[in-house]
């Protein structure tokens, strides 16, 4: 880990804009693997100055064993080219512990939680719980016709009218078509018919994505699978930044297809 802190991120005077600008990279569930992380950031080389712009999915913090370290780093980074943390359930649920706190909730009343969660709360400043509680659910990005979210969509519904709580948890869709948190009947990206593209992660179960109109970019860094980025040009062209993780963070108990056998990380649970 110190080498991961003591490693600066890419400056914007050094970046080139070769490659093109005005590009958007979007960045899946990094779960407090900083190194994972600060790997693809220089590997990127996002710059405000090329007219880039910088989207993390959410889930940054959460299971991986630096999530402090990381929620800065990515803060640091979002503020330095520009773009967007959109909050994950996990972000959310450092914020309603938080809320509980502040509304005199005693401790063992206070649910939904983890202990890593509770920790990272009780480790921001004010000034990080502000930052944190002005992120948005999902992020609109007009000139490609792309909405950016954490979990999904309800079908049919406006953006303005989507639940947090399906942005923030929903995986699959019910037979009825009702939005659950569950590995239902489908995949919800699958019957997604737009009538713009999403760009998702949260479902790492799944792995990467690629429907008609639906992308999924969680590829299970913090379970030894990857951490993927999705870059999109001014012209449209995409394409994937993916890489590998270093360790075994968590172990699922369901994901025998990622590699390793014993958790990395004290933070999984």
């Amino acid at each position: 880990m110190a080498g991961a802190l003591s490693t600066p991120l890419p400056s914007d005077a050094s970046a080139s804009c070769a490659d093109g600008t005005n590009r958007s990279f979007i960045i899946g569930d990094v779960h407090g693997c900083i190194d994972e992380l600060r790997t693809m950031l220089r590997s990127l080389r996002p710059a405000r100055r090329c007219g880039d712009r910088l989207i993390f999915v959410g889930d940054v913090v959460g299971k991986g064993p630096w999530p402090l370290e990381t929620l800065r780093t990515v803060r640091q980074s979002v503020d330095a080219v520009g773009g967007q943390l959109v909050l994950g359930n996990h972000e959310a649920s450092v914020l309603r512990w938080l809320s509980q706190r502040e509304a005199g909730l005693p401790e063992n009343q206070r649910h939904c939680v983890s202990r890593a969660n509770k920790a990272l709360a009780e480790a921001l400043s004010e000034e990080e719980v502000a930052w944190l509680r002005r992120r948005p659910h999902f992020v609109w990005l007009a000139e490609h016709g792309i909405a950016v979210v954490h979990a999904g969509f309800a079908p049919g519904v406006p953006l303005s009218q989507q639940r947090a709580e399906h942005m923030l948890t929903m995986r699959s869709l019910s037979v009825d078509g009702v939005p659950s948190p569950r590995l239902g009947a489908a995949p919800w990206a699958t019957q997604w018919q737009g009538p713009y593209r999403v760009v998702f992660g949260h479902d790492a179960r799944r792995g990467l994505q690629q429907h008609a109109l639906a992308t999924g970019i969680d590829t299970g860094c913090v379970y030894g699978g990857n951490l993927t980025a999705l870059i999109i040009r001014s012209s449209g062209e995409t394409s994937m930044a993916h890489v590998r993780s270093y360790a075994t963070w968590c172990v699922p108990g369901s994901r025998s297809r990622w590699h390793g056998s014993e958790s990395r990380s004290s933070n999984c649970h």
